[in-house]
């Protein structure tokens, strides 16, 4: 008997587990594009242009 509650209480955890990845894994998408969203305001708010990246090098001899 107490061989099958060690098995339940295993079984219980790697089904919480298992809900909890696969929630993850649903999630993904939308927290990338929460990431995304919040990135694009970020450098709006610094007058930063994500598409526009201006690299001046100057060498001076």
């Amino acid at each position: 008997m107490s061989r099958r509650d060690d098995c339940t209480t295993l079984l219980k955890q790697l089904r919480k587990e298992k809900r909890i990845a696969l929630t993850i894994i649903e999630d993904n998408p939308k927290i990338k594009e929460n990431i995304r969203i919040e990135t694009q305001a970020r450098n709006k708010a610094y007058g930063l242009d994500t598409k526009q990246k201006n690299h001046t090098r100057s060498y001076e001899r």
